[in-house]
């Protein structure tokens, strides 16, 4: 009866409250402690649910749609392929975290995620670039991204970006621009980058932009070739668990 009700997304929160739910329903009441045993020798964690943007019924349907496009390509392929991508670091980030019971294949389950929330003191943005060979180029920039930020990192440091100004400037440059479904930073390798980032960077005393600007530039720096490469072998598999 119990393994049950840990799949419902409904009721994952905590084993005090699968215990109360559970109890309702029998004649001699189980505690706490035998929910934790039980839940852990089936392979349950308790674990804070990982942040997803909100997808609308469109964005699903694309991402399946461009999933079933790349289902074939092989690691060779992903090879050729440099991702680029961007986050926003804070100097004090305050988060607002739910830890859930879950399995290790449930990390990517709609119920055991939670729709993004970030904020808090002075933040820079973060943009960079992976392939399988190690990490490239990157920026910190302070100010809001539109088409002349992305133009302008594009013209200095070679990117593109699906505004009209940065498209222009990609067809003149002459690269092959990979058509990426939104919202899916679980499909893109370097998105993993950002909670390693972020985690290193809560052992560094910060206290000015300038101290995070200078931590984030540090830590991106000693990523190893190693990690990139196992990132991007794994498209085969990311792709895979989207479509299933």
């Amino acid at each position: 009866m119990l393994k049950p009700l840990a799949k419902d997304d409904d009721n994952r929160s905590s084993a005090r409250e699968l215990m109360v739910k559970l109890n309702e329903s029998l004649d001699k009441p189980i505690c706490r402690r035998t929910i934790i045993n039980y839940l852990q020798k089936c392979g349950y964690e308790y674990k804070i649910k990982i942040e997803k943007p909100f997808l609308n019924k469109e964005n699903r349907k694309a991402r399946l749609q461009w999933c079933l496009e790349h289902s074939n390509w092989t690691v060779d392929e992903w090879k050729k392929v440099l991702f680029s991508d961007e986050s926003t670091f804070y100097v004090i980030k305050r988060k607002s975290e739910t830890k859930i019971w879950r399995t290790k294949d449930e990390q990517w389950k709609e119920g055991c995620m939670a729709v993004a929330a970030t904020g808090g003191g002075g933040r820079v943005g973060f943009w960079s670039v992976i392939t399988w060979q190690g990490t490239g180029c990157f920026r910190v920039y302070s100010e809001n991204t539109n088409s002349d930020v992305y133009c302008d990192i594009w013209i200095t440091i070679w990117f593109q970006h699906y505004s009209y100004m940065a498209w222009k400037t990609t067809l003149c440059s002459n690269t092959i621009v990979l058509k990426w479904p939104a919202k899916s930073p679980d499909l893109n390798p370097i998105e993993h980058l950002w909670s390693i980032i972020d985690n290193k960077l809560k052992s560094r005393r910060m206290c000015s932009v300038k101290d995070l600007t200078d931590g984030l530039s540090a830590e991106w720096l000693s990523i190893t070739q190693e990690l990139c490469e196992q990132l991007v072998f794994s498209m085969p598999q990311r792709i895979q668990k989207c479509i299933a």
